[in-house]
């Protein structure tokens, strides 16, 4: 119930600011499979025979609100599952264009559950990536976090990426003085990439908070983000 109302929600923003989606393509040979849930990042090197195509689900927006790129990956996933899949792929995105010019193109697919694990193995790596605002704010471009001691920004709408080896420490802050938050993480060998947001709380108490998206939401963010490179002054990459 708490979920149907939040999709309800995220749905009426969507069409508050001029988001649409669009099944362009269904498989009609697919044996459609019930209560299906999940929405799983399927990796471009997972073999054909771990997972079968369901159709093409295409978004179209004209305006890059804070929660649009949020509601539109939800919209996505509800109707995918509509559909009986529950993997995807983004095979084209544009979020920058002018106008209504914005897209985003889901290709779903049902993953097969023995399956899962194999595709979920081809994801290791040490990589961290550090995502922005996920739309435009109003009242400032970024936040600027410290990686290793280094102040670095975080523009909206982007992410930066860097690669530690085994055995390194990485710790990232957030704000400043008493009021900030700070982790600290030491690479293993066996290590899946990390995905992590910034958030700042504006308030009677000023709170800072850094968090970790899951692994298939942020796969998603790389693909419709734009990729920025880390200023060569810096050393912690």
């Amino acid at each position: 119930m708490k979920r149907n109302l939040i999709l309800l929600l995220l749905l009426a923003t969507a069409h508050l600011y001029g988001q649409k989606l669009k099944v362009t393509a269904v498989n009609e040979d697919y044996f459609h499979h019930e209560k299906v849930e999940g929405f799983i990042y399927l990796h471009e090197d997972m073999p054909a025979y771990g997972y079968t195509w369901i159709g093409t689900i295409q978004i179209e927006l004209d305006t890059v609100v804070m929660k649009s790129v949020e509601t539109f990956y939800q919209m996505a996933q509800e109707r995918a599952n509509r559909l009986g899949a529950n993997a995807f792929r983004i095979s084209r995105a544009d979020m920058f264009s002018y106008g209504k010019q914005k897209y985003v193109e889901f290709q779903v697919f049902h993953l097969r559950m023995e399956n899962r694990d194999e595709n979920r193995s081809y994801f290791y790596r040490k990589s961290y990536y550090l995502f922005g605002f996920l739309g435009h704010h109003r009242n400032m471009d970024g936040y600027t976090v410290k990686v290793n001691g280094e102040k670095l920004m975080l523009e909206e709408l982007s992410y930066y990426s860097f690669h530690p080896k085994i055995g390194d420490e990485v710790v990232l802050e957030l704000g400043g003085w008493f009021k900030k938050d700070k982790i600290r993480y030491r690479v293993s060998a066996q290590e899946l990439p990390r995905y992590f947001s910034f958030h700042m709380y504006r308030g009677i108490f000023n709170t800072h908070e850094i968090t970790e998206y899951d692994w298939s939401y942020g796969e998603y963010l790389m693909k419709v983000l734009e990729k920025k490179a880390i200023p060569a002054e810096l050393s912690f990459y």
